[in-house]
């Protein structure tokens, strides 16, 4: 499995302990990547009705005009979260074309767990969007303060199977309102 350098950098800043949040995305995006989950490199892209990380960000309760003065991209933002204990990790480190099967993916599941498996461990609340859970399959997935849920992609928003669920996890400042009541 080849790792973007990016992605090497990202995660070896990570704090090793007081880790508040994981949020763990499938795999890497294929177009544009920053070697952070759910961040792009221009806060143009960031900011899009269609970006996941945006509503991330937003349940996460960051005022998003405050940010961007702040810090001229979203990698910025995303890495000084770190310092904040909060952490954005993927189920796979190679991009995946569809779902991820058992009979295919387990090499690079297992290989990212490896990658992930201290931080995700001393996090506090891990959070597995989507296909993320299927981690399950090589590792467990703690019990307390770990939730599988669905992922923050809009389009869940307006699926009628997916809607609540949804807005329960990435409405605006949903994700810190539910820290808030954890701590």
């Amino acid at each position: 499995m080849q790792i973007s350098p990016a992605t090497i950098h990202y995660i070896e800043r990570i704090p090793k302990t007081a880790l508040q949040l994981a949020i763990i995305g499938k795999d890497p995006f294929p177009s544009d990547p920053t070697g952070i989950p759910f961040c792009k490199p221009f806060w143009e892209q960031q900011l899009a009705w269609n970006c996941s990380g945006l509503y991330v960000l937003r349940s996460l309760g960051l005022d998003l005009d405050i940010i961007q003065d702040a810090h001229l991209t979203p990698i910025s933002l995303f890495e000084s979260l770190l310092a904040e204990g909060i952490v954005f990790l993927n189920a796979s480190y190679t991009t995946i074309e569809g779902k991820i099967t058992q009979s295919r993916h387990i090499p690079q599941l297992r290989a990212a767990y490896e990658l992930n498996k201290n931080i995700i461990q001393s996090a506090e609340t891990v959070i597995y969007c989507g296909e993320a859970s299927k981690i399950k399959w090589v590792a467990p997935i703690k019990r307390t303060g770990s939730h599988c849920v669905v992922h923050p992609d809009v389009r869940n928003k307006n699926r009628r199977i997916t809607s609540n669920r949804w807005h329960k996890w990435w409405d605006t400042n949903a994700l810190a309102d539910r820290l808030r009541a954890a701590l």
